[in-house]
C-alpha cells in the first residue's frame, strides 16, 4: 500500500489521504486534489506530470517541484543573479519542456528553472516552477517544506512499522493508518 498525502504547510496537518496500491503511478493521486489559484502546489518528482502543469500555466495556479533526471528542457533565457542573491542559487532560466504524448511531442511548456545547491546535503537540486515574482530561494524555501510529508512518513515507518500491525489484510492496515494519522 502507498499512503499519498496532500498537507497544508500552515497547518502541518494533512488536509487528504489516499490509499492504493503500490503498482499505481504516484502522479494518479493529482486528480483527487482541487486545484485552486489561491494555493501554491508542491509535489516530490515522482507526482511529476507536464500536462498538469500545463493546466496550471492556463490557470495560473502556483506549483514547484523538482524536474525529473530524465526531463528534456531547452534554455531560451538565462535571468541576471541579483547582488542580494543567495550563493546557493547557481542558476535562474526560463525553459521550455517537452510535452509528449504517445512517444509524439504535441507541446512546449514554458517553466522557470532554479539550480539550488544545498550544501547540507553536498547536492544540487533542480526545481520548476510557474513562479516568477519570488526569489529563487524563496522557490528553494518552499520546496523544502514540503519535506514535512517525508518526515511524516518516516515518523509512521519508525513508530509503527508493518511487523507490529494487528492485522495483515489491507483493509486492516488502512485502518491501522487512519489510527496513526488521527494519533
Amino acid at each position: 500500500i502507498k499512503v499519498h498525502l496532500q498537507i497544508r504547510a500552515d497547518y502541518n496537518m494533512p488536509t487528504l489521504v489516499k490509499f492504493t496500491d503500490v503498482t499505481v503511478h504516484a502522479s494518479n493521486f493529482l486528480q483527487h486534489i482541487l486545484f485552486n489559484q489561491d494555493t501554491t502546489y508542491c509535489f516530490d518528482k515522482g507526482y511529476v506530470d507536464y500536462a498538469l502543469f500545463e493546466r496550471f500555466n492556463k490557470e495560473q495556479i502556483p506549483f514547484v517541484t523538482r524536474i525529473k533526471d530524465n526531463a528534456r528542457f531547452v534554455s531560451k533565457e538565462e535571468y541576471n543573479l541579483e547582488s542580494c542573491t543567495d550563493d546557493a542559487v547557481l542558476k535562474d532560466e526560463q525553459i521550455e519542456l517537452d510535452i509528449r504524448e504517445n512517444g509524439k511531442i504535441i507541446n512546449q511548456l514554458p517553466l522557470r528553472r532554479i539550480a539550488y545547491w544545498s550544501e547540507q546535503h553536498r547536492k544540487c537540486y533542480e526545481f520548476i516552477t510557474n513562479i516568477y515574482n519570488l526569489q529563487p530561494e524563496q522557490i528553494a524555501a518552499i520546496y523544502k517544506q514540503r519535506w514535512q510529508i517525508e518526515l511524516l512518513h518516516k515518523q509512521l515507518k519508525q513508530n509503527f512499522p508493518l511487523k507490529y500491525f494487528l492485522g495483515d489484510n489491507e483493509n486492516a492496515i488502512i485502518i491501522q493508518i487512519w489510527c496513526t494519522l488521527i494519533y
